[in-house]
């Protein structure tokens, strides 16, 4: 993930912003899996 976004410009994708955007791709899924 990390280095998908500094490939995209992203100068510095901190562990924090990987976790969120883990998160929110888990919770997506599961929204998905319920609805």
């Amino acid at each position: 993930i990390i280095t998908k976004l500094s490939a995209m410009g992203y100068p510095e994708a901190t562990a924090e912003n990987g976790l969120l955007m883990k998160a929110k791709s888990y919770a997506n899924c599961m929204i998905g899996k319920v609805s």
